[in-house]
């Protein structure tokens, strides 16, 4: 098994740290559902800032130079906006309370 320095995105900062003492990796994603059925549609590794700015970090665990840290608002918006873009019908948007206490991701594109 990998150690916890060499797995990308790996982090003890889930932004409560009082909650949390395991390190843990954390997706941002994107279902689309409807009453019947709900199936993935995106979903990305975030990647903390601290490993962004990390190079040696990065380079051990493969990480590709294009990727740059983005906040988990900005992932997500990015993968609403890639997936309006393909043409999938609007809807909905529903998110955790993490991102309902960022105004930036409640205004529309």
């Amino acid at each position: 098994m990998a150690s916890a320095q060499a797995v990308a995105g790996i982090s003890s900062d889930c932004g409560d740290q009082s909650q949390f003492d395991a390190l843990l990796l954390v997706a941002v994603s994107v279902s689309l559902a409807t009453e019947q059925a709900s199936i993935p549609a995106s979903y990305r590794l975030y990647l903390p800032e601290i490993w962004a700015s990390d190079p040696e970090r990065r380079k051990q665990a493969g990480v590709p130079k294009e990727i740059r840290f983005q906040t988990k608002p900005e992932i997500a918006l990015g993968q609403i906006r890639l997936l309006v873009a393909e043409g999938v019908p609007h809807g909905v948007v529903l998110a955790d309370a993490g991102r309902g206490r960022n105004r930036s991701a409640c205004t529309p594109p």
